[in-house]
């Protein structure tokens, strides 16, 4: 979605939670920030965000649990009156952009590593729950 003539550029945060400049994750966060840009987007913060990670032990890596914490703050962010459809973030859309070291047939349904929806359910349901 391109903004039209006049309209303020829609805006993206990608949050890249590998610890290694040159990995792939990397190479896919720049690669995703280039893409945006060029489609006219300000890729910072705000109306799109897209956590790029890779799963390790079937978990998304402590730096971007860390980064939810440092970032959801009670109050600010969320509050017992603020969350899920009445959250401050409502209206916000997320991307979530995983690398795996095994095949898609490993993260099916039946598959030996288990269902990838299911693994990444505990993010989606963070970024849920702030709206």
């Amino acid at each position: 979605m391109l903004p039209k003539t006049g309209e303020a550029a829609m805006q993206a945060h990608i949050v890249l939670a590998h610890p290694e400049p040159l990995s792939f994750n990397a190479h896919l966060a720049g690669l995703a920030r280039r893409t945006l840009e060029a489609k006219g987007w300000q890729v910072t913060s705000a109306d799109l965000l897209i956590p790029q990670y890779p799963m390790w032990w079937h978990l998304a890596p402590a730096m971007l649990r860390g980064w939810i914490d440092r970032v959801s703050v009670h109050g600010a962010v969320y509050s017992r009156a603020k969350r899920f459809e009445a959250g401050r973030l409502l209206g916000k859309r997320a991307m979530l952009s995983v690398t795996v070291g095994t095949s898609a047939e490993t993260y099916a349904h039946d598959g030996r590593s288990g269902d990838i929806d299911l693994l990444l359910w505990p993010v989606g349901f963070s970024l849920a729950y702030v709206g």
